[in-house]
């Protein structure tokens, strides 16, 4: 679950750029959207590992990964609320 939700803003935010683009005539790039899809999802996955990591450190696993799961949490909270307030209608 948490992996869908992830995905979801990014694959939106390309959708709605790539609706943009077409309704002003610019080019659509397939290449530039695959690569920013790419790094959307790999960004998050090497910063929860790092997080974990670095928790790991002080607490055990069975204590770090709640922590690490309420992280996550907050991080889906924030980006969503802030894709919830993009600019993304037509002019």
């Amino acid at each position: 679950m948490p992996e869908t939700g992830s995905f979801a803003i990014p694959f939106g935010l390309v959708a709605t750029l790539n609706k943009r683009a077409e309704e002003e005539g610019k080019q659509v790039s397939t290449a530039l959207q695959m690569a920013l899809l790419n790094c959307c999802v790999t960004v998050g996955q090497q910063v929860c590992h790092m997080v974990l990591a670095i928790i790991e450190e002080h607490l055990p696993l069975e204590k770090a990964l709640p922590c690490v799961f309420i992280l996550a949490g907050v991080a889906h909270t924030l980006g969503g609320t802030s894709a919830l307030c993009l600019d993304d209608k037509p002019a």
